[in-house]
């Protein structure tokens, strides 16, 4: 059994926070590790002003009013250059306080108790964003939704999923759910209930989180998104063979398989040997930035190869 730390730390220099406050903020700083393990230390998150408190107070009117945002960043075929899917990217963005990482959202509906609402509000949204986009010809483009193990313990999850593609009209197959392998454990019936409604399932930020062969031969998954960390190639200077490790998930995920998508793709060079290695989709700011729903037609039509 592997165990992995998370750890959130959170500092008042001025010295005029409360205990209540500085506690609030470090479990937030705690979570924001435990989703994206890759920063290793979280910035300081609202220490001094109660910022955290804040946040709590309003992001249930924030999901009321709409007034989240989804982003979307193209999953590009590393052999076509055209996208094939689009992943939902959570932005809120608030006057007072700016822009909050979508860990710090996922803690604060956790803490405040509107993990559920949030979820049902990215699910209906990026399908609803799904279905305009097929009226405009994009008929085969899938949409990924990030899922977090607190997600995945929403015992109604299925069901919003259900009902949510049904008002969509949206086919089940054009939707793919992306999780860390670590949420394997403890939710394999549920993905199999996710998978037996027809969408996919995708293993996120794969290579950094422990999982056994025999583990991966028998999960109820689609695809494997291979960490950015792994992706920065060719050899490290530390001696690192990251291009070896890339190369070796590529070998195990088409031989079970899987497809796999390359994370993090942020030079030419990098797109051009993950081509070279079997990759079939890249993600990165190399190939396309996040952008906001209405931009999406047009960006999808300016595409032209990317690995020449």
């Amino acid at each position: 059994m592997a165990v992995r730390p998370s750890v959130g730390i959170a500092i008042d220099e001025a010295g005029e926070s409360e205990a209540g406050d500085l506690l609030r903020s470090a479990d937030l700083a705690m979570y924001a590790a435990k989703r994206d393990p890759d920063r290793g230390f979280v910035e300081r998150m609202g220490v001094g002003n109660g910022r955290a408190r804040k946040l709590q107070k309003s992001l249930e009117r924030a999901i009321d009013n709409n007034e989240l945002r989804l982003h979307y960043q193209p999953l590009v075929s590393s052999t076509e250059g055209r996208p094939v899917a689009l992943e939902a990217l959570l932005r809120w963005r608030r006057q007072d306080v700016g822009d909050i990482s979508p860990p710090e959202i996922l803690a604060i509906a956790r803490q405040g108790g509107l993990l559920d609402a949030l979820t049902r509000w990215i699910v209906r949204t990026a399908l609803e964003d799904s279905r305009s986009w097929r009226a405009d010809g994009f008929e085969t483009l899938k949409v990924c939704l990030n899922l977090s193990d607190e997600e995945l313990g929403n015992p109604s999850l299925v069901e919003v999923i259900r009902g949510a593609l049904y008002v969509a009209s949206i086919e089940p197959s054009l939707l793919q759910l992306e999780l860390n392998a670590r949420s394997l454990r403890g939710h394999a019936e549920r993905l199999h209930a996710l998978r037996a409604l027809g969408s996919l399932v995708a293993l996120d930020g794969f290579g950094t989180d422990p999982v056994s062969l025999p583990q991966l031969g028998r999960a109820p998954v689609d695809a494997l998104k291979i960490a950015r960390s792994l992706v920065d190639m060719p050899e490290r200077e530390d001696g690192s063979k990251d291009s070896g490790v890339v190369e070796a998930i590529l070998g195990i995920g088409h031989r079970l398989g899987l497809g796999v998508t390359a994370e993090g793709v942020e030079t030419r060079a990098q797109a051009q040997r993950l081509r070279e290695l079997g990759c079939d989709t890249i993600q990165g700011f190399y190939v396309g930035r996040p952008v906001p729903p209405l931009r999406v037609p047009d960006y999808l039509n300016s595409f032209g190869p990317v690995v020449a």
